[in-house]
């Protein structure tokens, strides 16, 4: 892990660059708030871990997603010519996969900035001042 030598003051610290924490980064900063994420992974995706070889795609973690939420499904909208439809046995919604591994949706939410977000930060303690 490597030390933060100066954290940026923000409006909002997330602790993860998994889906969850990059949508909810997405949202607070188009509502003009400032963010710092820390991430204790060398990289985006937080369960939605994808393993790539030169012939195949494995999702190791988050495998579908869906769009029952009205924001998440406006993000999905920017991704559509890259999610595939599967069916689900027992589900009302209908669900989709990213044709290039379901992290590939964390490299699109940061597409437009990674700035303020750490890798290798292992959050341990949280303390209000």
């Amino acid at each position: 892990m490597s030390a933060l030598p100066h954290l940026p003051i923000a409006d909002v610290c997330i602790v993860g660059a998994g889906i969850s924490g990059l949508a909810a980064r997405r949202q607070l900063r188009r509502r003009g708030l400032t963010t710092v994420v820390l991430e204790k992974s060398r990289g985006a995706g937080g369960r939605a871990a994808t393993r790539r070889s030169a012939e195949h795609v494995a999702d190791l973690g988050a495998q579908f997603t869906s769009r029952e939420s009205p924001a998440w499904s406006k993000f999905l909208e920017e991704a559509k010519s890259d999610l595939l439809p599967v069916q689900v046995a027992g589900l009302e919604h209908p669900r989709f996969v990213h044709r290039r591994g379901m992290s590939s949706l964390a490299r699109l939410l940061l597409a437009d900035s990674a700035e303020n977000v750490y890798f290798g930060q292992r959050v341990t303690k949280i303390q209000d001042r």
